[in-house]
């Protein structure tokens, strides 16, 4: 009887006769022959006597084992979808999903591995995709920053990609630079679903510096302009805790006047004396 195995597997053929039997292909003898064919045989057992000769055929089947071989593990941008493969001689299914085909198109909105499974009587074979989800990139520098010269920043950005500063292509989320000006860095973070950007202002102070006029005299009652020069701002004066950058001061004894400039680089100060003389007196 025609009879069906598994590529691999063995078979007991069994014929009856009134002498030896010989099964061909393979010239084997005997009433019983195990045989292990590769692809589809047909055995033919033949008896020979004097009276001449007797065959009958027994068609064994081979079937090959399932397999199958599914695309390499992949990436894409949530929401685009991504199309997964795979090959076999057998009708495919895709889990999770259920999805039949060699060529299928996922969505996932997590990281997902798909198995890709087929089987047929001589059992289950199966594959896996693994797809990672990458998200758009997002990107969050500090905050613009100000310095005084030449002090050293650290500049950082937070991102779920991979970033890179300029000026100066600097990978990493911490970027340390030396103030030496103002300057705009731009922190830019890119994957595979494009790039997103974030920047950061430095502003860099200068160190105060003042200059006040030279002391000078007047005489009793007289009014005198008392002014600084200052990098920064408006000098403030005392006594008299006078915000301007000049005044007119009407002091009725000597008196020193303190100019001060100030920033969070320093603070400057100069000093102006005014001397009064009196005025001169005739007595007759």
């Amino acid at each position: 009887m025609d009879s069906t195995i598994c590529v691999g597997n063995s078979i007991l053929l069994s014929a009856s006769a009134s002498s030896a039997i010989i099964w061909n292909p393979g010239n084997i003898t005997g009433t019983n022959v195990l045989v292990s064919p590769l692809v589809n045989t047909a055995y033919i057992a033949q008896s020979t006597n004097a009276c001449g000769v007797s065959k009958d055929t027994v068609n064994i089947a081979v079937i090959p084992k399932p397999y199958v071989m599914a695309s390499v593990d992949d990436s894409f941008c949530i929401g685009s979808g991504i199309q997964i493969s795979a090959t076999s001689f057998l009708p495919i299914t895709w889990n999770p999903g259920g999805l039949n085909g060699n060529n299928v198109t996922v969505n996932p909105s997590a990281n997902t591995q798909y198995i890709a499974q087929v089987s047929n009587a001589c059992g289950i074979a199966k594959d896996t995709v693994n797809i990672k989800v990458v998200q758009q990139p997002i990107i969050n520098a500090i905050a613009d920053t100000i310095a005084c010269p030449n002090n050293s920043i650290q500049m950082t950005a937070s991102s779920n990609a991979n970033i890179l500063w300029t000026p100066g292509n600097i990978a990493g989320q911490v970027y340390n630079v030396v103030a030496t000006a103002n300057s705009t860095y731009i922190a830019t973070a890119s994957n595979l679903c494009g790039a997103k950007k974030d920047t950061v202002n430095i502003t860099v102070l200068p160190i105060p510096t003042l200059t006040a006029r030279a002391d000078t005299s007047i005489c009793a009652g007289q009014n005198v302009q008392i002014f600084a020069n200052s990098n920064i701002n408006a000098a403030i004066w005392n006594p008299g805790n006078i915000n301007a950058i000049s005044f007119n001061a009407n002091p009725s004894i000597t008196t020193q006047y303190i100019s001060t400039s100030s920033n969070k680089c320093g603070i400057a100060k100069d000093t102006v004396v005014i001397t009064v003389n009196p005025l001169s007196e005739v007595d007759l």
